[in-house]
């Protein structure tokens, strides 16, 4: 479960990325391509993507922790924790 959580964080991820750098950049940089009365839209599509991303990483730690503490063998759980914090880390859009 967690695994697939993370997995439905990181490509959450990716769409709002495509969306941020392949839709908004190019219009916020020309606001005439698009009407305002599409970005105002598309602004709100964006916080949905990254509040949606947020979840998943979340429930992912939680069913790594639950694994932790429930499951017998733990080597299961590690990989899960990995990917469950490559997907929390990258639901904070950190860019450098």
């Amino acid at each position: 479960m967690s695994l697939g959580l993370s997995a439905a964080a990181m490509n959450t991820c990716q769409l709002y990325s495509h969306l941020e750098w392949r839709v908004m950049h190019p219009v916020l940089n020309k606001p005439a391509l698009m009407a305002v009365e599409m970005q105002v839209p598309l602004e709100e599509l964006m916080e949905g993507l990254e509040r949606m991303e947020r979840v998943f990483a979340w429930l992912a730690l939680g069913f790594t922790v639950w694994a932790f503490r429930s499951g017998t063998p733990r080597w299961p759980a590690g990989g899960a924790a990995l990917a469950a914090m490559c997907a929390w880390i990258a639901s904070w859009h950190l860019y450098v």
